[in-house]
């Protein structure tokens, strides 16, 4: 394009950029089905070339107990790293080996959508946007969401119970995204699924000093873009080395009808 732009070839740039508009623009970011107009690529996501960067993540995954493929479930997903985002564990048919014909889509903040060409992967993925119209139209459709929230993270290195070196969830002093899926599961009569990736401190990545600067969508779409350069330059290396474990259902009381207060989260 920079190329095509010296040589005076400008019509070719806009050219290009008024073909993508149409795509950019054509709202697939909150549709949960082909039908709808969603843009997702089972093609794609299961193909074995996703086994690149999972070779380089050198990603394992543990399932605790098998899933009704009948019931619905909510995933959160509770990172120590941006390294490893959810969509991953979708890709190269890894999610259909550990949850046979039990569909999902990743719930992701508005603003990844934002970025062009992450955008399209993103969604070719199966992401759509982390709204509560979307979250509710992706149940009623049959479909499972597997949910990042940013406000959740992991501390090393802490004495739970006595015991050293032990993982403990830390939340911020407003976890409204957490709440948020209680009540979504509440509503629905779906299950919460707790689920943690583990990556090994040794070889995490250090942050740019810049990076505590960014929001943290941003921070984690350039983590994650960043990685994805990595393992296509790294094919048959391992670099890194990240667990995910998927805990046992919790389930949830139905809520009365209306929207679940509180209180009723509280002892839900």
């Amino acid at each position: 394009m920079a190329w095509i732009q010296h040589h005076g070839f400008w019509y070719v740039n806009a050219a290009v950029v008024v073909a993508y508009l149409p795509t950019y623009f054509n709202g697939a970011s909150d549709k949960v089905t082909p039908s709808q107009g969603g843009v997702q690529w089972d093609a794609l996501r299961t193909h074995s070339v996703w086994h690149i960067m999972l070779r380089h993540f050198r990603l394992d995954c543990i399932r605790h107990c098998p899933l009704n493929p009948a019931e619905r479930c909510i995933f959160g997903f509770h990172s120590t790293s941006a390294k490893c985002p959810p969509s991953v564990v979708l890709c190269g048919g890894m999610w259909e080996r550990l949850f046979p014909h039990h569909p999902a889509l990743v719930l992701l903040p508005t603003p990844y959508f934002y970025v062009p060409i992450l955008r399209e992967v993103l969604l070719w993925l199966g992401c759509v946007e982390a709204t509560e119209t979307v979250a509710h139209d992706a149940l009623n459709n049959g479909l499972s969401l597997l949910y990042y929230p940013f406000n959740v993270r992991i501390e090393n290195e802490v004495t739970v119970g006595g015991a050293p070196n032990a993982m403990s969830l830390a939340f911020d002093s407003e976890s409204q995204p957490s709440l948020a899926l209680v009540k979504l599961a509440m509503m629905h009569g779906v299950s919460l699924i707790p689920v943690l990736a583990l990556c090994t401190p040794a070889n995490s990545e250090r942050r740019l000093r810049w990076m505590p600067l960014l929001p943290a969508w941003l921070e984690h779409a350039v983590a994650w873009m960043s990685s994805v350069v990595l393992s296509l330059g790294a094919i048959g290396t391992c670099k890194s080395k990240a667990t995910v474990v998927f805990g046992s259902p919790l389930h949830v009381r139905i809520a009365p009808v209306g929207t679940p207060g509180s209180n009723h989260v509280a002892l839900g």
